[in-house]
């Protein structure tokens, strides 16, 4: 099983900065008088500029999947004249390597979705945000970003997905078939055929066997080996109403027959942040089985 959690884009917890400390306000004030990029600040105290524009007219949206190249840096003092601030790199697994990340609303730390949605595809841009837009009083937990630090992002858009491109894709990757597709979106893809067996619609099914994956990527990762927990969301059900007694089939359907944008979430939050098993306006795959029906 998969949870949601990339430790240098994900929303961290809602501890609190002290809203009368400007030191981050000056680090960054700092740096500025350092760089030749024209930085713009917003009202939330995010800097924000472009530094490769793109000619796509397509904007990123809550509800779709963004591939993103990142580098995280955090601003601090020179070791050799401490009155210069530097942008001291401390992730760049993803420079050049895409991560891919489900874009709803608090899923993103504030300052990245702030500036997220001021770019298009294909657009490279700097993002210069203090303590309360990134890692918070928290710091990061793999130790790189001290608490309370203002940060710096470098950020490419490589795309962004809606769920019918992200299904359409991985159908043309995997070179499956697509048997019926009904009208919620749902696709069935029959891989064993049973045309004697009985009909599965307007029966109970008693038995089957599923394997549930989400998709992320350009693949999709597993989520429930046994599918015990999730047979009744309703993409799963009308798929298998297609099916026959002894038939096995893929069925790929979008958030709206399966989790929605609450998606499935791992933990009880004791400082505002979820993980998931199942992010919020996530496709499902399912390879199922119908053993028996009546």
């Amino acid at each position: 099983m998969s949870l949601l959690a990339i430790v240098g884009l994900a929303s961290c917890s809602d501890s609190s900065v002290d809203p009368t400390d400007t030191s981050n306000l000056e680090v960054i004030r700092s740096y500025l008088d350092t760089q030749p990029l024209s930085f713009s600040a917003t009202g939330s105290g995010l800097y924000f500029v472009t530094t490769k524009a793109s000619s796509s007219t397509v904007v990123p949206a809550f509800g779709e999947e963004l591939e993103l190249n990142y580098t995280l840096s955090v601003l601090t003092r020179s070791t050799s004249n401490t009155n210069v601030i530097v942008a001291e790199v401390v992730d760049a697994a993803y420079d050049t390597t895409s991560t891919f990340f489900p874009f709803f609303d608090g899923s993103l730390k504030a300052g990245l979705q702030e500036g997220i949605l001021k770019m298009h595809e294909g657009e490279s841009a700097a993002m210069l945000m203090p303590a309360s837009l990134a890692f918070k009083s928290v710091g990061s937990t793999d130790g790189k970003v001290a608490a309370n630090s203002p940060v710096r992002y470098d950020v490419t858009l490589v795309r962004a997905r809606t769920e019918d491109q992200q299904i359409a894709e991985y159908i043309a990757a995997n070179n499956l078939t697509v048997t019926t597709t009904t009208t919620n979106g749902v696709r069935v893809i029959r891989t064993t055929a049973n045309p004697t067996g009985d009909a599965v619609s307007g029966k109970t099914v008693i038995t089957t066997t599923a394997i549930v994956k989400q998709l992320r990527a350009k693949t999709a990762v597993d989520f429930d080996t046994t599918g015990a927990n999730v047979k009744n969301l309703s993409g799963f059900t009308e798929g298998l109403s297609q099916l026959r007694v002894g038939e096995s089939a893929i069925l790929i359907f979008p958030s709206a027959r399966g989790y929605a944008a609450t998606g499935n979430k791992a933990t009880t939050p004791t400082d505002g942040t979820y993980l998931y098993r199942v992010a919020p306006y996530t496709p499902l795959v399912y390879t199922v089985t119908v053993v028996s029906a009546k």
